[in-house]
């Protein structure tokens, strides 16, 4: 684990949108074992879009 790379954000952020506008929360959350090391999780993430 890399201490300068939190693994989630936390606090608020804060987003103002316009009347009408809808905010949809999405995550993703991806288990690895071990096995992978952050080349094969980073290709994973960019294999798998949303």
């Amino acid at each position: 684990m890399h201490a300068a790379e939190p693994a989630h954000r936390t606090g608020p952020a804060e987003r103002v949108l316009p009347d009408g506008d809808t905010l949809r929360r999405r995550c993703r959350i991806v288990v690895a074992d071990g096995r992978w090391d952050r080349a094969a999780i980073t290709g994973y993430l960019k294999e798998h879009p949303w």
